[in-house]
């Protein structure tokens, strides 16, 4: 990195700053900026370097999506617990996270009393899931990335709450939970049902409301993943494209469809 000689130039803390922090350069400093060749070449350097080190180095020591969302659910052992708590202290970002999984999870009420806007049609066998209102309160608030979201939606006896987030090295992530309200005895009777995630024009063409572009394309409509529902309730889909989904829970009697899950 070459040095400027001149009495006016921002040195390199001044420039950090700038760089990183966005903190404003002296008047007289950010008008030399505004000209030389060298102090503009420096600061460029400390921004590739900041952002060389953000893509590398960026949340690799935090917990995943999925462990912050047990540990919210008070899902998670008591030797898992205390190094996550831990970290809590240290890490704002995952403590911005943990606010808004615990905020989704206090509004979500797995079995919402039922009302004429939210009627389900029923075809065949097939159950389209209802979106449920969320329920607005005063923590709500906090600044939310347009990129992550929380839904709760209703079919019939079970409850599903999705959230969409990132994973520490920017992957799109899909995190859902499901509650039976037939279950009385059992912990989760949900637990080993599949679930797919079909890319939203791919569902349409193996339901044949769209056209395919050959005559064999709807025959082979497959879903981008398949999962199934753990003992706690809980799946999650990994690094998932930009675009638009819908979600195919096969129960025993129906297949319950979530459909306009937008990822952006």
């Amino acid at each position: 990195m070459m040095d400027c000689n001149n009495s006016m130039a921002p040195n390199d803390e001044e420039l950090l700053s700038y760089a990183l922090d966005e903190e404003p350069l002296p008047r007289e400093k950010e008008g030399h900026l505004a000209y030389c060749f060298i102090c503009q070449q420096r600061l460029d350097d400390y921004k590739r370097t900041h952002a060389y080190l953000l893509t590398k180095l960026y949340r690799t020591q935090c917990p995943s999506a999925t462990m912050l969302n047990y540990y919210c659910a008070d899902l998670l052992a008591e030797d898992q617990v205390t190094p996550i708590e831990s970290h809590l202290h240290a890490c704002p970002l995952c403590a911005n996270e943990v606010t808004m999984i615990r905020q989704t999870l206090a509004n979500f009420d797995p079995f919402p009393p039922e009302d004429e806007a939210c009627a389900m049609p029923i075809t065949d066998r097939h159950v389209i899931a209802s979106p449920v209102p969320q329920r607005r309160t005063s923590a709500a608030r906090r600044v939310v990335r347009e990129d992550e979201w929380a839904r709760q939606y209703r079919a019939e006896a079970l409850g599903i709450l999705l959230q969409f987030s990132h994973s520490s090295n920017g992957d799109n992530l899909l995190l859902g939970i499901f509650s039976n309200g037939y279950a009385v005895s059992e912990t989760n009777t949900c637990e080993g049902i599949v679930v797919d995630l079909y890319r939203a024009v791919d569902f349409q063409l193996m339901q044949g409301l769209a056209r395919p572009s050959s005559p064999n394309q709807q025959h082979r409509a497959m879903p981008l993943q398949t999962t199934q529902i753990d003992d706690l309730g809980n799946i999650v889909f990994n690094v998932i494209p930009v675009g638009k989904y819908t979600m195919v829970v096969h129960l025993t009697d129906c297949d319950v469809i979530i459909e306009d899950l937008t990822i952006s």
